[in-house]
């Protein structure tokens, strides 16, 4: 799927008889995972940092092309609330 610009899901299985429940399988991308939305171990320029590429990235996300993304049966059509 290179229409997006973020993480892509690259298999589902529905079948629970695999690993006991559905799943999906994501793309791997490089980086670091934070649990705490607060950041309490980045100094300010760090967080200032990754707020605006969470923000960046949630841009893109809305910019993507449900159509074209072949996303257009999942979910709720119309805007969202």
């Amino acid at each position: 799927m290179s229409l997006t610009v973020c993480s892509v899901c690259l298999s589902v299985c529905l079948c629970v008889s695999v690993i006991g429940t559905p799943f999906y399988m994501m793309d791997y991308v490089s980086g670091r995972i934070f649990n705490d939305p607060l950041l309490p171990g980045l100094d300010v320029a760090e967080r200032r940092r990754v707020y605006q590429s969470m923000s960046q990235v949630l841009t893109q996300i809305h910019k993507v092309d449900i159509t074209a993304a072949g996303l257009q049966d999942f979910g709720k059509s119309g805007t969202s609330q």
